[in-house]
């Protein structure tokens, strides 16, 4: 990828993983040959964690998805390579070997995040974890991002269609064409920053925009796809020419 390259934005569901969906309709089949392209096309990725310490395993085993793997812990920082993927009954022995503390961080660890650290390991690229704590986000160029880009997982909402999966709600569909203009071109922080705090309310999953503060990046949409009436979008993050994350 290109020398600018900051970050990527990519759905953060688990229906990205294969076999999820065993009806999975062609254009979502379409969106992962996408997103697995582009992160092949780094041989490392950074993933900022809502979180104090970065939890020792990864897994979807809750959500009965067969996914997960185990995390290299340095300092603040974990690392998942292909190596570390796990499934079956290494995955079940993993899970059984965690202590009840470890076990709950694995379980309190973002669906987004574990999703978007699988499907970059899986793409063969190493998956630098950082934990960010739980306050102000930092700086993108404080982010130790000579491992790599930006990783970011975000869902859009899931209630902006009466056929939609959840139950409709009021300004879902306006909140989604926020977002994504808020997303395209040079980035609004500000913007960003309400429409993360007003997520929950519309069922999308924002918080991995909360960890890093979006000055000096533009975003260019990559690939656009609706399916069930939810929008995903992989967005290409660079940095803009006035910006301080620019080498």
């Amino acid at each position: 990828m290109a020398a600018d390259l900051a970050g990527l934005i990519v759905p953060g569901t688990p229906l990205l993983l294969p076999g999820v969906d065993r009806l999975e309709p062609e254009p979502l089949t379409h969106l992962r040959e996408c997103v697995t392209a582009h992160l092949a096309g780094s041989d490392s990725w950074v993933v900022p964690l809502a979180s104090t310490a970065v939890p020792p395993l990864l897994s979807l085993g809750g959500l009965g998805i067969d996914a997960g793997a185990r995390v290299r812990i340095s300092r603040e920082c974990g690392r998942v390579g292909p190596a570390e993927l796990v499934t079956g009954p290494a995955l079940t022995e993993a899970v059984a070997g965690l202590d009840t503390a470890d076990a709950e961080h694995a379980a309190s660890t973002s669906t987004a995040a574990v999703v978007a650290t699988l499907l970059a390991a899986s793409a063969g690229a190493e998956v630098h974890l950082h934990a960010m704590g739980t306050g102000a986000a930092a700086p993108a160029h404080e982010i130790d991002c000579s491992a790599g880009p930006l990783l970011l997982p975000i869902d859009f909402s899931a209630a902006a269609h009466p056929d939609a999966p959840l139950a409709p709600r009021d300004g879902a569909d306006a909140f989604d064409e926020r977002l994504e203009q808020a997303l395209t071109g040079p980035l609004d922080g500000a913007e960003l920053r309400a429409l993360t705090v007003q997520a929950d309310r519309f069922a999308a999953e924002l918080d991995p925009l909360g960890q890093v503060d979006p000055e000096g990046l533009r975003g260019a949409r990559e690939a656009a796809v609706d399916v069930h009436r939810v929008r995903y979008r992989v967005i290409r993050l660079e940095a803009r020419a006035d910006g301080r994350l620019r080498p």
